[in-house]
């Protein structure tokens, strides 16, 4: 094996505060034009939960906003072919386009809905009122369980603030019964706290954050407490107000309260429920998990090791919260992971380091984070290729500390996973699908009960995209698409990824994208029809596989 290492002295680090749910609110906050946002998370004893967010944002920064990107979307429409001179025409015109009040609410929703399809979720529409300075937004989702809160790829999202952001989520029962929200902010923006606090009082924020239990709050780390309710009002104007925020950032929030009623049956957090890819609703994640697996094999693909030199002086770098280049020091194993033989694996997850040690038989220990903790390992199974990809097994990565210095090998690791697999598939294709198919198809052949509606297809830049959404039973979470284009035999590259899972009065719906190039091998266009082969697993299997991998040569 090869060793690569890379030492590196960090001279430099950027960080982008991101929202997940509203892209458009972050971007009011970075150009100055201040703002509110006010967050409401009620949880129900029934285990349901909601989630209310109402954000006051100035108009002139987002009308702003709107026709830059508007702009960006034009230019992008007009492709290589568009010539200097349209270029700043489309420029002239994003500086000079005024909003009615309709027109500004009518883009802001088309942008949100924009958003939602993008990251494959289904949102509530938003409530926009729009007056001479502000524009005033509320959205409400609701969910049936506090899992599929978390599981939702933007709900998380919309629990953060404007000036909490929150690295994780844990729900659970301590040993009298209690119901415990753990918030754990991210750690490494209290290295940040005095330029955040700069931002904050630039920016001119200010908002609340609240979460509503189904009985009592015995104690919570938020700074104000009334019955069941918990929150915390930030006004940046205050001092004592940010300074009250910026104790959030010390360590973990933890609220304790009564359950009245409600039970959790194992502890929900937000970072082991969303899979690192982002999907949610994953094939035969509801199976019971087997133990014993057994014709699983695991191939070593590489190893490297990052260490991390500072140069006298370079220490007060660091504690101002910089990261370096280089990464954190450790040592990352790459390894693969194949299914037993007529199988095909659809995901991998709970990849766990069991044991490792060196050359001279001393134990290397699992990576940690700055703040000791254990770091994920994780592995990506690359899913909606045809049938020839299903082969190409599991990419994993594990992670550990450095091994001694003297180490020249690392002679075994052990580690365990959790892996869906799949065997014999019952398939149909509809077929002469085109941009303008965006009707309801029955696919009751792959799965009774089971139909797809297209959403949207788009075709740009000779990328093809394909949006919509599966509805039947529950096991519709498990079928898959690929798209054919007639006449080619060899591989069409276009992948698919299922979104966010939901059901309601006994129908499940599965939101999903296809996205891929229309070109063959030879440069060939499509000729503007597909097929889309509709695939259901009949023989799932969830199992539990352990595995090593030796001989990975540090030298």
């Amino acid at each position: 094996m090869k060793n690569f290492i890379r030492c590196a002295l960090a001279l430099a680090a950027a960080w982008t505060l991101a929202q997940v749910n509203s892209i458009s609110f972050a971007q009011i906050l970075d150009e100055g034009g201040g703002g509110r946002r006010d967050v409401v998370l009620t949880i129900h004893a029934d285990g349901s939960c909601e989630v209310q967010n109402l954000s006051v944002m100035s108009r002139p920064v987002l009308e702003q906003q709107l026709r830059m990107m508007e702009m960006e979307q034009k230019m992008e429409e007009a492709g290589e072919g568009g010539d200097m001179t349209q270029m700043a025409n489309l420029q002239a015109q994003a500086k000079t386009n005024t909003f009615t009040d309709e027109e500004l609410k009518e883009k802001y929703i088309a942008l949100t809905e924009r958003q939602s399809s993008m990251m494959e979720e289904d949102t509530a529409k938003p409530n926009v009122v729009v007056d001479k300075d502000h524009v005033t937004v509320t959205a409400k989702m609701s969910f049936a369980s506090i899992k599929e809160m978390l599981q939702n790829r933007t709900a998380p999202g919309l629990v953060e603030s404007s000036f909490l952001y929150i690295q994780n989520m844990r729900f659970e029962q301590d040993t009298n019964g209690h119901l415990m929200l753990t918030l754990s902010p991210n750690p490494w923006l209290k290295r940040q706290m005095k330029s955040m606090r700069t931002q904050w009082k630039m920016t001119g924020i200010s908002g609340e954050l609240k979460f509503v239990f189904p009985g009592k709050v015995l104690s919570s780390g938020l700074p104000e407490t009334q019955t069941n309710a918990t929150w915390i009002t930030v006004d940046s104007k205050k001092d004592e107000s940010l300074d009250a925020l910026a104790k959030l950032y010390d360590g973990p929030v933890v609220i304790t309260a009564e359950p009245a009623g409600l039970t959790l049956k194992e502890p929900l957090e937000l970072s082991k429920l969303r899979p690192r890819n982002g999907r949610t609703g994953e094939m035969g994640g509801d199976l019971p998990i087997t133990e014993g697996a057994t014709g699983f094999i695991a191939q070593a693909e590489g190893i490297s090791t990052t260490t991390l030199h500072v140069f006298p002086g370079g220490e007060s770098y660091f504690k101002e919260g910089n990261m370096p280049f280089g990464g954190q020091a450790g040592t990352m194993v790459h390894a693969k992971l194949f299914a037993p033989k007529g199988r095909s694996l659809q995901s991998v997850t709970d990849v766990k380091l069991l044991a490792a040690t060196d050359d001279k038989g001393r134990p290397v220990a699992a990576g940690k984070n700055e703040e000791g903790e254990e770091m994920n390992s994780y592995a990506y199974v690359q899913s909606g290729m045809d049938e020839g990809q299903e082969t190409a097994g599991a990419e994993m990565q594990l992670r550990l500390e450095l091994p001694q210095p003297d180490a020249q090998a690392i002679d075994e690791v052990s580690a365990e996973a959790v892996a869906v697999t799949a065997g014999s598939w019952k398939e149909m294709t509809l077929t002469n699908i085109t941009e303008t198919s965006t009707n309801e198809f029955d696919i009751g052949a792959a799965l009774p009960g089971a139909k797809l509606v297209l959403s949207k297809i788009t075709m740009k830049n000779n990328m093809l995209s394909m949006q919509g959404k599966m509805i039947g039973p529950a096991t519709v979470k498990n079928l898959t698409i690929q798209v054919k284009i007639p006449g080619r035999e060899q591989r069409n590259y276009f992948n698919f990824s299922g979104g966010n899972v939901s059901a309601k009065d006994g129908e499940t719906t599965r939101g999903f994208n296809v996205n891929g190039s229309v070109f063959n091998m030879n440069g060939e266009k499509s000729p503007g029809s597909y097929q889309l082969l509709i695939r259901y697993p009949e023989d799932l299997k969830r199992e539990r596989v352990n595995f090593k991998l030796k001989g990975l040569d540090l030298l």
